[in-house]
């Protein structure tokens, strides 16, 4: 069997559960939630915070210009 993970709009999540339940092959519908990290993970996301600095930060909003101007 196969599992998928799927973003839904709120307000369109109820219609998207009857869709799916109208489908005989589905066979489990839960609600998810995030998945735990692996020590290997968990690990590297140490290891950046280790290395943060203020100093180092790129703002979103930079980076957008950027790009905007690039294009």
């Amino acid at each position: 069997m196969k599992q998928y993970a799927v973003t839904v709009e709120d307000n369109k999540a109820n219609f998207f559960l009857e869709i799916l339940k109208s489908f005989k092959f589905v066979k489990k519908i839960e609600e998810g939630h995030c998945s735990e990290l692996s020590a290997k993970q968990k690990s590297i996301l140490d290891k950046r915070l280790d290395n943060y600095t203020p100093d180092n930060l790129i703002y979103l909003d930079d980076v957008k210009k950027d790009i905007e101007k690039s294009l």
